[in-house]
Order: structure tokens, then sequence, then C-alpha cells
């Protein structure tokens, strides 16, 4: 009798634990989902914040498919900047490379076209890949960049998140941009952060990615 009775105990709490393991299961999946939509959504919400920093002329965007750009082949005989689009990727002559994410018009209040954002991943930083969405106005100009993801060293690569080194690729009519480490002289120019060679070359080559692609409109229209 007595060993029945464990026997019931025993088969009651299996029963339980088993009814424990399942109610966390799906308590697990549950908040899984959740956090996930909400990264999701925080995410687009950055995005779009970005989108209007860097792209101030626009009210509204209108989002193009990257692979309706094809390919093309880029040259600057000013910077020596050489690359090959295809395929939403820019591989230059360097050996770097670039993936054009997401590519967007920006549209004037009259409906008209005011600029470009473009999210480019530059897979060549010292501390891997570099996320940033670049906006450039109606003529190819760098209007803005801002950093989506960076994991460069702190006080080094990091500082390439800074607005006094982002703001050098703005306002210039250039067809690209030259990192130096001798002082810049010429509007091309990109003064190299200190220690972070690397990385000033990568953000570049993204700034680089995103002139090229919209100069690409902008010169079809012409």
């Amino acid at each position: 009798m007595a060993n029945d009775k464990k026997r019931g105990f025993a088969g009651r709490d299996a029963i339980m634990l088993l009814i424990i393991t399942l109610a966390a299961g799906l308590l697990l999946g549950f908040f899984n989902d959740l956090t996930a939509d909400t990264i999701a959504q925080r995410k687009v919400d950055d995005e779009t914040a970005a989108s209007i920093a860097v792209c101030p002329s626009a009210t509204s965007f209108e989002e193009w498919p990257v692979e309706e750009f094809g390919n093309f082949e880029f040259n600057d005989d000013v910077t020596g900047v050489k690359g090959s689009f295809s395929d939403g990727k820019m591989t230059f002559a360097s050996g770097a490379s670039c993936d054009m994410t997401n590519f967007k018009l920006g549209l004037g209040s009259d409906g008209q076209t005011a600029g470009f954002v473009i999210t480019v991943v530059s897979h060549d930083g010292y501390g891997g890949d570099i996320e940033m969405i670049i906006g450039l106005d109606a003529d190819a100009v760098v209007s803005g960049v801002e950093m989506l993801t960076i994991n460069e060293s702190a006080g080094l690569g990091a500082n390439a998140s800074k607005e006094e080194f982002r703001d050098q690729y703005v306002g210039h009519d250039v067809k690209s941009y030259a990192v130096t480490k001798m002082g810049k002289s010429a509007e091309y120019e990109i003064d190299a952060l200190s220690g972070a060679t690397i990385t000033s070359k990568a953000v570049t080559d993204g700034v680089n990615t995103a002139v090229a692609a919209a100069r690409q409109i902008v010169e079809g229209e012409n």
C-alpha cells in the first residue's frame, strides 16, 4: 500500500513537472516573439529618424528596390577611387566592399525629388561591419551621415560616430572622397581619425557607395 502511494506521488509530481515545463516553454516563446517584434520596430523607428536627420529637405520617402540599379562601373580620376557595382554590392579596386541594403527617394512637399537616403553596410571596419545611413540632396551632394551599427574601438574608431567626423562629408559636390593622414587640403579629402585609419576608410567606402548610386540616378535624369 505504501509503495502504491509513493508511486502515486511520483506520477503526480512527474505530471506537474511536465505541465510547468510546457507552460514555461510557451511563456518563453511568447516573450521571445514579443521582444523580437519590439526590437524590429525599434530598428524601423531608428532608421526613420535617421532618414529625416540626413535628408531634411524631404517630407516623405519612397523606397526603391536595390535590384533596379543593375550593374555599373565607378571611376573617379581625381581621387583614384574605382569600383564595380553589381547585385547591390560595390566592390572597390582596393579590395574593400560595401552592400547597399536600402534606397529611398526623398520627396518634397511638391512631390518632386528632394534627395536620397541610402543604407550601406561597409564590410571592412576594424571591428567588423559598419552600417550607416547617408542622405544626399537632389544633386547627389551628401547632406548627412548617421551610424546605425558600429563596433569599432572605443576612443579610436568609435569616434566615427561623432558629428565632427561625419560632417566632413557634408556639402561637397564631389564624385568621391579619399582619406588622408596629412591634413585635408581639398574638399574631397577626409581627415583620418587618429589611430583609426581603417575605420575612416571603411566609412568613406560606405559614403562613396551612396554617392555613386545617387549619381547614377541624377546623371540618368540629365
